[in-house]
């Protein structure tokens, strides 16, 4: 979790700076991301019922692969630098592999907190945001000393240790069955769709988690025009991208805690609300300290969003739906908020500057949260009529 979060600050943190250097404008870098979230779309789910459907092979060795993948198009990446169309490609080819591998975490996470050895979520997450941190920092400052072609270099780098590292991690144990479960048909992997059609709570829930994406994906890629309107330069972008993961730290590791007293869905809006200030930070901001500022509220918005995600779509799905469930809320719900994100969020900043953006994002943040009401009421009206039923 570490690496990949590391990685993350690479791809995503300084995708839009490396673009730039790349001849792309900023509508044209917010079009690459775009296209890396459809085609996170159209993999996800055949990542996820692949994995369903082939129990024989355990999941890390699948994500391995697929990291492989990625290493290989990042390699590319290094030794392609014109024309703008080709760097397209081959940085969406990156990032949307990369991009399948999170959820999927998340659901080898699941396997074993479902078969009974109990992992603290929060703890990983948190270990990643401290990666995050300092990768972030460091790279914001050999790349304002030396050159931005060392994106692409520390992004194969991690890449390495990635596959590495799951090739190395404890295989999730296998669900044992008795000789006549043995005989039954296999069920088929339940459908995207079909789960959705089905799990009302998760539908609302996904719409949310894609508006969720859409104001983190905006302020991940555009957060850089930000610094640079208010006079910033890259080091200070980094300190940017420390602060703002440090800041996430203490609620991820501390999650656990808060999750015995609070309801997951109460800590999902709470992350909301945390998302919406932080935009209106941004969007009043004077001077780089009140930018600063701004990324302390990450504890409210990704310290409790991103483990909350996790066991609120465990919550609400059966086990062996899991899988399926966190690829749509944290894989595919996430994509579309990104498509739209990436693309919007461009174009807004191109046609009317850093304040529509951000004024944009604050709209959707409050869309998203009446959706999670929605998805915690439907969950609630849902199990209070299993409760009637088994009365």
């Amino acid at each position: 979790m570490v690496l990949y979060v590391a990685a993350y600050s690479v791809y995503v943190g300084y995708a839009i700076l490396f673009l730039q250097t790349r001849g792309l404008s900023n509508a044209q870098a917010g079009l690459t991301m775009t296209l890396s979230s459809i085609a996170v779309i159209i993999l996800q789910p055949l990542a996820s019922q692949f994995i369903e459907r082939n129990k024989r092979f355990h999941i890390n060795y699948i994500l391995a692969g697929i990291g492989l993948f990625t290493f290989v198009f990042t390699i590319l990446l290094i030794f392609v630098d014109h024309p703008p169309i080709l760097v397209l490609v081959m940085y969406v080819a990156a990032t949307s592999t990369s991009l399948l591998v999170m959820p999927l975490l998340s659901a080898m996470a699941m396997q074993f907190e479902n078969s009974g050895i109990p992992v603290n979520y929060g703890i990983g997450r948190g270990s990643g945001s401290l990666g995050y941190a300092v990768s972030g920092y460091m790279i914001g400052f050999f790349v304002e000393r030396y050159d931005p072609n060392l994106i692409p270099q520390f992004f194969a780098l991690y890449m390495a240790l990635i596959v590495i590292a799951l090739l190395i991690h404890p295989k999730p144990p296998r669900e044992e069955k008795n000789e006549n479960e043995r005989k039954k048909p296999t069920k088929p992997a339940i459908g995207t769709f079909a789960l959705l059609k089905k799990n009302k709570p998760l539908l609302f829930f996904s719409i949310s988690m894609a508006c969720f994406g859409f104001v983190m994906v905006s302020l991940d890629y555009f957060q850089i025009n930000v610094v640079q309107k208010i006079g910033g330069t890259t080091q200070e972008y980094g300190l940017v991208l420390f602060i703002m993961a440090a800041s996430e730290i203490p609620t991820m590791f501390l999650f656990k805690k808060f999750m015995a007293r609070i309801k997951v869905s109460t800590l999902m809006n709470l992350a909301f609300l945390g998302l919406i200030a932080k935009v209106i930070l941004l969007l009043i901001a004077p001077n780089m300290g009140v930018v600063i500022g701004a990324q302390l509220l990450n504890a409210l918005t990704l310290g409790l969003f991103s483990p909350a995600l996790v066991y609120y779509t465990n919550e609400i799905t059966k086990p062996e739906e899991s899988v399926v469930a966190q690829s749509i809320s944290g894989g595919i719900a996430i994509s579309v908020g990104r498509i739209f994100g990436g693309a919007i969020g461009g174009i807004l900043i191109d046609t009317g500057g850093v304040a529509a953006m951000l004024l944009f994002c604050m709209g959707m943040s409050s869309i998203g949260l009446c959706l999670m009401r929605i998805a915690e009421y439907k969950n609630l009206k849902r199990q209070s009529v299993r409760i009637s039923a088994k009365g």
